[in-house]
């Protein structure tokens, strides 16, 4: 499978003759995305707003988690 992004700034007559053609063709599909002028959330927010933990949380445990491995060596 091959995957292109082609970026159109202008729908013309020719550009859609063209996206009508290529989705005309067998084992072609095209989906059209448009970017927002919004910010867009980080992967870092979205990952914390999805129930991650913050890395000073991770570090914490990690160090309790050693901690508790050595104590009981």
């Amino acid at each position: 499978m091959t995957t292109l992004i082609i970026k159109i700034d202008e729908e013309t007559p020719e550009v859609k003759k063209t996206l009508d053609y290529l989705n005309s063709l067998a084992g072609v599909s095209i989906t059209a995305h448009k970017r927002e002028n919004t910010k867009r959330e980080s992967a870092w927010d979205k990952a914390i707003a999805e129930g991650a933990i913050t890395v000073d949380e991770f570090v914490g445990e990690v160090k309790r988690q050693l901690k508790a491995h050595y104590d009981n060596a």
